[in-house]
């Protein structure tokens, strides 16, 4: 590991070549090349080489406990442990700090894409993949608790991890464990079938039987759905303020994004006019049900805070099975 001091920021680089020229410029990166950005950390790359995570804690507790446990540190660290333990996960190339902020530079793969963004076209062999690689973090007792579609990255024939931070090894896999990796493919639900979903479970390592992994799917489904319900408000949020995730804004008019990344073709859309606070309860409720895995008829766009544009299919017709899931989901 290489030690380097520049510009008041000291580093820890696994090579020398790491910083270059744009770390003196990279504010300017920060304001051309952001990929994304909440309160705590900005993501931008660099020249399509390398991809770097920008923590800025505001708050005087996040303050302190950045300094004393640097997330940066922590990631680059995890990263190196998951690539000794022959786990695929994009190169971690070095972290550095100045005082409470801080910096992680990772190889970029400009090529790639998430597996959010696959989901609509996802294939029995990128199942296979996926399940392959959870299998080897469960096998090595590596446990994440933040195992979803949006951190792993898919690269050519392969799979790849990212945002590897909070990754820990524990003694064993318990129930709870078991649901917080199978929460990969909960947020794929909406393409996969319960066939797919009980083999997945079986080869991941997550299930040992079909019987079992039938089971443990079917109430996984209804603790997502719970999950969903104490975290509505803050997705009910995002959604009123057009995060991207889940919708485009364009001048007066909201499009629900597609599961392609596109926003939602109107042509065919069936259009009604509602009081604004039952077209916008109508719009919420849509995208609730949808992220429970629950059919139902979806508006494609929210016009004027009034106009909803309707698909064309009607609502399928919910089973005894979707009325009891609802239901123990709390949300029927």
């Amino acid at each position: 590991m290489i030690n380097v001091r520049k510009n008041f920021w000291n580093w820890k680089l696994r090579r020398d070549d790491v910083l270059g020229n744009w770390f003196d410029h990279y504010p300017e990166y920060l304001s051309a090349a952001k990929v994304k950005q909440n309160p705590q950390r900005t993501v931008f790359t660099v020249d399509d080489r390398y991809y770097v995570k920008l923590f800025t804690p505001h708050k005087l507790d996040d303050k302190l406990r950045e300094l004393l446990f640097p997330r940066a540190e922590r990631e680059f660290t995890t990263g190196l442990e998951l690539e000794k333990a022959g786990i695929p996960v994009i190169e971690y190339l070095g972290w550095g700090r100045r005082f409470t902020t801080g910096m992680l530079v990772s190889t970029a793969e400009p090529d790639a894409r998430t597996l959010w963004q696959c989901r609509p076209g996802i294939t029995q062999e990128l199942l296979a993949k996926l399940a392959d690689l959870t299998r080897m973090l469960v096998e090595r007792n590596y446990f994440h608790p933040d195992y979803h579609a949006g951190n792993l990255l898919v690269c050519g024939q392969g799979l790849k991890l990212v945002d590897v931070y909070g990754i820990v090894k524990i003694d064993q896999y318990g129930d709870e464990q078991n649901y917080r990796m199978c929460r990969m493919i909960l947020g794929l639900k909406e393409f996969l079938n319960n066939t797919q979903a009980v083999e997945f479970m079986i080869r991941s390592g997550l299930a040992e039987n079909p019987v079992q992994a039938m089971e443990s799917w079917n109430e996984y489904l209804v603790r997502d759905g719970i999950h969903l319900k104490k975290d509505w408000e803050k997705r009910s949020r995002q959604i009123r303020n057009y995060y991207g995730k889940f919708v485009l804004a364009k001048e007066n008019t909201v499009y629900r994004k597609m599961p392609d990344e596109s926003a939602a073709d109107l042509d065919g859309a069936e259009i009604k006019e509602y009081p604004p606070e039952e077209a916008m309860a109508l719009w919420l409720d849509s995208f609730r049900l949808e992220l429970a895995g629950l059919p139902c008829r979806k508006p494609l766009a929210l016009k004027d805070g009034s106009i909803l544009y309707w698909e064309q299919n009607a609502c399928p017709e919910w089973n005894e099975e979707t009325q009891d899931r609802a239901w123990r989901m709390e949300l029927s």
